[in-house]
């Protein structure tokens, strides 16, 4: 059975921006669901470009939880989509994942199915959800532990926008912060919130030349240190 009870649903709905639509990866058009090693579970999304990582401590997998990919473009997905919006601009609300079994006479399974379920007295619902077959990218070794900004680092600036839509609403709602932890040219940058990781890879600084301005101001840094 893969039932989680106490999922953070904002961190669902936040999670499907950073997310593949019709990619050719299958696996790339969901949300990929870890338990976690200290408790929980980890949210992933990535579309090759940009990645996100949310850790949800409070999350309850059962004991025989297997990690799943939840396809967010599903038949259903008209239906769908609008619940994930509306868990974006939910405060930390929990929802749960619940798998139905069916069996037939010899104790054989013949059909399982898995429901998003929302309890709360305003607006409950118990959407159907499918997962996605696939091996999904091993996002740790694309983790680097260590900061490198010796040459100047280029993004898209769609991804960089990306960013905002990261931070949940328990955070500073004035001064939401996201910090630049790890990172150089030819890897992934991380940056880290309150509730987890965004990658981003950079882009080749074909034809960069730094601004007059900074050459100048990197001038005079360099007499003031020598």
């Amino acid at each position: 059975m893969n039932n989680i009870e106490d999922l953070n649903g904002e961190m669902l709905g936040r999670a499907c921006a950073f997310a593949g639509k019709n990619d050719i990866r299958p696996y790339l058009n969901g949300l990929f669901i870890e338990r976690r090693e200290e408790g929980g579970v980890n949210i992933i999304a990535t579309n090759g470009h940009i990645l996100c990582v949310y850790q949800d401590p409070e999350a309850i997998p059962c004991d025989s939880f297997e990690n799943i990919v939840l396809n967010i473009y599903q038949p259903n997905s008209k239906r769908l989509l609008p619940v994930f919006t509306q868990l974006k601009k939910t405060y930390s609300e929990r929802v749960s994942l619940v798998e139905s079994v069916e069996r037939d006479d010899l104790g054989d399974i013949t059909d399982r199915q898995l429901f998003l379920i929302r309890t709360t007295e305003e607006e409950p619902f118990a959407e159907s959800v499918s997962t996605i077959e696939g091996r999904f990218p091993k996002w740790k070794k694309v983790i680097k532990s260590d900061l490198k900004m010796n040459e100047p680092i280029g993004f898209n600036p769609q991804y960089l926008a990306k960013l905002k839509d990261f931070v949940l609403k328990d955070e500073n709602p004035k001064f939401p912060e996201i910090t630049l932890v790890a990172g150089e040219t030819n890897s992934s940058c991380a940056f880290q919130s309150k509730h987890g990781l965004v990658l981003i890879m950079p882009m080749l600084n074909r034809g960069f030349e730094l601004n007059e301005l900074l050459q100048k101001k990197k001038t005079k840094l360099k007499k003031v240190g020598s």
